[in-house]
């Protein structure tokens, strides 16, 4: 979820997502749950930890029976939805994901509040299909 306060910088999307598929696939690759040094040193060059406030990770393995909806820290969503639904937000200033190819000249019909709104429940509800 963009935010005016980053947490984490994604410096490689493919390179975060290959670490995912290689834990899901292995489990004895994963970080331990206390070792955060080591979580941030397999991801090192796919993700960069910004917030100092941040100390912890977290692995959730979703059963195929469950839906698993991750709802954002309350000030940090207070923040953005301040910021991007302001009329003065226009949707070209939206940060989208540096994978996607958007040609922001051609961003049309589509209002910086809803792309929020779509980010918060692409963001919250994504699972891999």
């Amino acid at each position: 979820m963009p935010s005016s306060s980053m947490r984490v910088e994604m410096i490689d999307f493919a390179e975060v997502g290959r670490k995912i598929v290689e834990w899901t696939l292995d489990a004895s690759t994963r970080p331990d749950p206390q070792d955060f040094q080591e979580f941030k040193n397999q991801l090192a060059n796919g993700l960069r930890i910004v917030d100092p406030q941040i100390t912890k990770f977290q692995l959730v393995e979703t059963p195929p029976d469950t839906i698993v909806i991750r709802l954002p820290e309350k000030d940090m969503i207070e923040k953005t939805k301040t910021k991007y639904t302001a009329s003065s937000f226009q949707p070209y200033q939206f940060p989208f994901p540096g994978y996607l190819p958007i040609d922001l000249q051609r961003l049309t019909g589509i209002t910086a509040e809803e792309l929020f709104y779509s980010a918060v429940g692409g963001y919250t509800t994504a699972e891999c299909e």
